[in-house]
């Protein structure tokens, strides 16, 4: 990419373009980032039980963890998303126009973004193409602000001093010897040509670099020359990188680049060390947001639908409020509360702005600032009483107990529901006046197609039955009375339960939803679904959480310092790719 003759500006990149497809596509970087071949999976060791087709425990083997031997997962070759995408350009060029709004969708597991295994088209090349040209362009429109030794007269000097602090930060970490001579090669080359200035020749070098695969992907190949046992130390840029994405969700900082520097992400002390100084830095709020924003689903509450003949409050301004409400809610529990997982869960209090205090029937509040109100304990209990979480997993013009109960299995308990069979009708029953959704709905444990699945979610989901499509509390539905009662079968908790407040009792106690949180911040982190090979160090993290007291802020502390965090695996096979 970098060492053709100099052809005009839009077809010397357009032809670099075609090459970093080519390259992401086929994964054609410095180092193999993962082991090729198998399947992960996305329920994983560690997350509490499977569900049985019966609806009965199936315990996982008991693992062994007594050995010192370090068995990470892999790191597989990932593009950033476009959240850090945006960010990492914000803070890398101080550019705030979040091009990457524009890039196609990202690929998800779970739900969480990961483009772990989104393949690169020609279509989101050409959008990394554009976005390069319009950032670079941007970036050096005041050269002097850019490279500020760009006054000096010295244009190689500058350019080489320029390539090596941007391509730093570019990159993650020091360009290699080859890397710099080709970026000051295709500097000068084009510095070279009839009329062009030290600016235009900058920008280019620019245009490439933010369409390498080095900027776009997070690639991690660890300290090969001290692996051992199959697994390799990532090298401290690589830590740094794993540290800002996960707490920040942007581009390490000077600081991280200096502890990298000075070697000092080697050990777990380090880590733990620069984990808290984040966490205690304001940009870990946002940071941090983006993991409950995922995992609580809010990307779906600002797209959601309803009907207003059935829901006439419901309009954009509520679903934003719905939204704001989670947010609110979880920053005062990780900020300014006690940041335990079941405050998360059993707090009785939100934040209501006035047509979310109209919605709930809470008096006193109007406009549209949120102010903290408490809640009738017998009717709202935590973030699983709150609008987003009952409207987002409900339909147009009725509730959902399977989408509810869905959403509790494989969110909560880390249960993960098969598909439904082929033949199967995944149709909503259709909204009857005359008749309850419990009355509609029990034709899924009638139906032998539906039964073994919806049997494991209709009876959470109609537990939240109190609550209609937008959220709102009732009594009665169509003028019958609304029959709560839940059950929860295959779990560490099973037995029968009444409401919300009924369910949230049980899920306090569950050490089934502690170990699923660790498990789901895990895979956060490391953006991809944990392996076998993650088994022992996730029984490490669920072991500590508890000692914690469940305190969602030291979670996250406890997965940077787990070995899957901090090392790769390789295969040290002959032939295999390292």
């Amino acid at each position: 990419m970098f060492g053709v003759p100099l052809a005009p500006r839009h077809a010397m990149i357009r032809q670099g373009t075609a090459i970093l497809a080519l390259v992401l596509a086929g994964g054609a970087v410095t180092a193999c980032t993962g082991i090729i071949g198998g399947e992960d999976d996305r329920s994983g060791p560690g997350t509490g039980s499977a569900v049985g087709a019966n609806g009965g425990n199936v315990t996982p083997s008991a693992l062994d963890c007594s050995s010192n031997t370090i068995k990470p997962g892999d790191a597989p070759l990932r593009r950033m998303t476009r959240e850090q995408y945006n960010a990492t350009v914000r803070d890398l060029l101080g550019d705030d126009s979040a091009p990457a709004n524009g890039f196609v969708a990202d690929g998800a597991f779970g739900p969480f973004d990961s483009n772990k295994e989104a393949p690169v088209t020609s279509l989101i090349a050409t959008q990394y193409m554009n976005a390069a040209e319009k950032l670079a362009t941007a970036a050096t429109a005041n050269i002097t602000a850019f490279a500020s030794c760009a006054a000096s007269g010295n244009d190689a000097q500058c350019a080489q001093d320029t390539i090596a602090s941007f391509g730093k930060k570019a990159y993650r970490r020091p360009l290699s010897g080859s890397e710099s001579t080709r970026l000051l090669d295709l500097f000068t080359t084009r510095r070279a040509q009839s009329g062009e200035t030290f600016q235009s020749a900058m920008q280019l070098v620019l245009q490439v670099m933010l369409q390498s695969p080095q900027f776009v992907n997070h690639i991690e190949t660890g300290d090969l020359a001290r692996a051992k046992d199959g697994a390799a130390p990532l090298t401290g840029y690589e830590i740094a990188s794993r540290l800002s994405y996960s707490i920040w969700g942007t581009m390490p900082d000077q600081a991280l680049f200096d502890a990298a520097d000075q070697g000092k992400l080697d050990t777990v002390q380090d880590v733990e060390a620069q984990a808290r100084r984040m966490l205690d830095d304001p940009r870990s709020h946002d940071g941090i947001m983006n993991f409950y924003s995922e995992w609580l689903g809010l990307a779906k509450v600002l797209k959601m639908n309803k009907s207003t003949n059935t829901y006439p409050q419901f309009n954009p301004a509520l679903r934003a409020a719905m939204a704001e409400e989670t947010k609110q809610f979880v920053n005062s529990i990780l900020w300014n509360g006690d940041a335990h997982l079941e405050t998360l869960i059993d707090a009785p209090f939100t934040f209501v702005n006035g047509p979310l205090a109209e919605l709930y029937g809470i008096q006193g509040v109007t406009g549209n600032a949120f102010t903290r109100v408490d809640l009738d304990p017998k009717q709202r209990r935590g973030v699983f009483g709150e609008a987003s979480f009952l409207a987002a997993n409900a339909h147009e013009a009725q509730t959902s107990p399977v989408h509810r109960g869905k959403f509790i299995r494989e969110r909560i308990l880390c249960q993960q529901m098969p598909s439904p069979p082929a033949n199967a009708n995944t149709s909503p029953p259709s909204a009857d006046a005359t008749t309850t959704t419990r009355e509609r709905f029990a034709q899924h444990s009638k139906d032998p197609v539906c039964a073994g699945c919806h049997k494991l979610m209709d009876p959470i989901g109609l537990a939240f039955e109190e609550f209609d499509g937008v959220g709102a509390f009732r009594a009665t539905e169509n003028n019958l009375p609304v029959d709560s009662s839940g059950e929860l079968v295959g779990t560490d908790v099973d037995g029968k339960f009444v409401g919300l407040t009924g369910l949230v009792d049980k899920l306090v106690q569950s050490d089934q939803v502690r170990k699923c949180v660790a498990t789901q911040w895990f895979r956060y982190a490391l953006e991809r679904p944990d392996a076998t090979d993650d088994a022992c160090p996730i029984q490490g993290v669920q072991t500590d959480f508890a000692k914690s007291g469940y305190n969602l802020k030291e979670l996250i502390i406890l997965v940077a310092k787990s070995d899957s965090f901090r090392y790769r695996k390789i295969d040290t096979s002959a032939g295999a790719c390292q």
